[in-house]
């Protein structure tokens, strides 16, 4: 049962490598500019997104504001209003601190994909070509496996001897 479900494993890692180098092959530049795309909108999403929560801490701070104004009849409430009003607005400097990081952040991301282009289509071409390269010769893929069974064996066989050694008592030069 455990030797059915190792095979399936091996047989299933196979196929999706396989898929993998095809998908590279084929789609390289594409996957790369999707990845860029996606993180520059994300910077940007994230700095509207606490310039969103930014107004919204300052639209829901208001209230508590204006009930600060009005006459309270109990101190102990006031104070509690006081330091609720107070951790809002720092609550909402905060946001706008982050807002403006994360907009700077997309800035300067932008600035990169734009100045090392050139180096970016490189890159690139060499994942395509390595694809390609795998994608003709899929016996390479192997290497690294059969590498690590030889290791394996080489670890073990070095422990089976040094614990044969220590077998034979105290060594003595």
């Amino acid at each position: 049962m455990a030797y059915d479900a190792i095979l399936f494993s091996i047989l299933t890692a196979f196929i999706l490598r396989m898929g993998f180098i095809y998908m590279m092959n084929y789609c390289a530049g594409t996957i790369a500019c999707m990845c860029i795309f996606i993180v520059q909108v994300s910077l940007f999403a994230a700095s509207y997104g606490f310039y969103s929560l930014r107004l919204w801490e300052i639209m829901n701070g208001k209230p508590i504001k204006e009930l600060m104004n009005d006459e309270a009849k109990d101190k102990e409430i006031d104070a509690t209003l006081k330091e609720t009003a107070e951790s809002w607005e720092e609550r909402a400097k905060m946001e706008l601190i982050l807002s403006i990081a994360f907009f700077i952040l997309g800035l300067i991301f932008m600035c990169c994909v734009l100045c090392n282009y050139n180096d970016a289509k490189v890159a690139i071409q060499v994942v395509s070509l390595s694809s390609e390269f795998l994608f003709a010769n899929p016996v390479t893929i192997l290497i690294p496996i059969l590498s690590s069974i030889v290791s394996i064996v080489v670890v073990l066989l070095w422990a089976l001897c040094l614990a044969g050694i220590l077998s034979m008592g105290d060594v003595k030069p």
